[in-house]
């Protein structure tokens, strides 16, 4: 089984969407806020430039500056624990992906689960 972490099994899409609207605005860019929600999901690169072609280059480390005061209220994705769990518990193997910053992953709600 292949699972994406960050907005699949931990709700974060929202806490992602609020922090690049907060870091377009310090870059002096006006980014609807639901353009920025149906772009997550792609590469930093790719929406920056998709969104805000030319924006500063800061916007990236604004991003993150943003997303970290958000953090603490990320939580698991309903039902994420109980199919982590029913994966153990079937043996199967489970490998997690995310294009999460380190930073990011560590301080993501744990899912983990014991068989």
């Amino acid at each position: 089984m292949l699972f994406d972490v960050d907005g699949t099994l931990v709700d974060s899409n929202y806490f992602h969407t609020v922090a690049w609207f907060r870091a377009f605005q310090r870059a002096g860019r006006f980014v609807e806020i639901t353009a920025i929600h149906r772009s997550i999901g792609m590469g930093s690169d790719q929406m920056i430039e998709h969104l805000a072609s030319g924006v500063d280059p800061g916007v990236n480390d604004w991003h993150q500056e943003e997303f970290g005061g958000l953090r603490a209220e990320v939580r698991p994705t309903c039902g994420a624990r109980e199919l982590v769990r029913a994966v153990a518990i079937a043996r199967a193997t489970a490998l997690y992906a995310t294009s999460g910053k380190p930073n990011d992953i560590e301080h993501m709600p744990s899912i983990r689960t014991n068989r």
